[in-house]
């Protein structure tokens, strides 16, 4: 009987905890957002993205989902069950951002474990409640890309802050699509691994003036290092190899005086 009293005021304890947290964080949520110019640019990206929230059960869920209502409204929300995947599927859609809720940093490492194939070049991000050092830490260094917390991350700052991470993933990922299509591009001309970095540069440059010759001059200072400049028997040394290694179909032909031109005739 005192166990079960107990039990009720826990219960009761509990939601008027909650109570209060709701009400802080209206109040909370108003005073972060003073510089409304950037609060609004920042929402204007996050509506960009489709978000997704996993989380687990335990005593903070209910301040999490609060959180997650005022800053995320329109996230896709799951259920988080050890050794589940469907909250990583696009059959039904893709998404961008994935965050993970829950202060147990053993099943939020599981969680990015399960989903590591799926999650490539999606934001990933651990919400926790009352979290210390040491949890933010060790999620960080599990996988994740940022933590926030629902006590101390205001909605303005994790708007930012998302749409900052996810502005440095989209540069990456444009980076990296530039980078196989040079790649395929030169592969073209010759055996993209068997060159030297300054083969692939000399290519590329050849490449970006079809049927015009390329100054000695302008190809000398492209090629030359910061501590080293490149001289024109260097150069003439660089394209005597190159030659050796285009395809058959591939001329690099010179003028005197003027440059080199890359000549397909196949």
């Amino acid at each position: 009987m005192i166990g079960q009293h107990f039990l009720e005021f826990d219960s009761y304890q509990i939601q008027v905890d909650f109570e209060l947290y709701k009400s802080e964080k209206i109040y909370q949520f108003n005073q972060s957002i003073s510089n409304k110019g950037e609060y609004l640019r920042s929402i204007g990206e996050i509506n960009k993205l489709n978000i997704r929230y996993v989380g687990t059960s335990d005593l903070y869920q209910n301040k999490r989902n609060f959180w997650l209502d005022i800053v995320f409204p329109e996230c896709k929300k799951f259920a988080y069950i050890d050794g589940m995947t469907n909250y990583f599927s696009i059959a039904e859609g893709d998404f961008q951002v994935i965050i993970f809720g829950g202060n147990d940093a053993v099943r939020a490492a599981s969680f990015l474990k399960d989903g590591k194939p799926l999650l490539n070049r999606r934001l990933k991000i651990s919400l926790m409640t009352n979290s210390m050092p040491r949890r933010r830490a060790s999620a960080l260094s599990s996988g994740f890309d940022d933590v926030f917390d629902t006590n101390r991350t205001q909605p303005a700052e994790a708007f930012a802050r998302v749409a900052t991470m996810w502005a440095r993933y989209q540069e990456r990922v444009d980076c990296d699509r530039n980078a196989a299509a040079d790649r395929a591009q030169i592969n073209l001309v010759a055996d993209y691994a068997s060159l030297t970095a300054r083969e692939r540069l000399l290519i590329q440059m050849l490449l970006s003036k079809p049927g015009q010759l390329v100054p000695y001059v302008l190809l000398q200072s492209r090629l030359s290092y910061q501590i080293e400049d490149l001289t024109f028997s260097h150069l003439k040394v660089i394209v005597c190899e190159l030659r050796k290694k285009i395809r058959p179909y591939y001329k690099i032909k010179s003028r005197a005086f003027i440059g080199y031109e890359l000549i397909y005739s196949k």
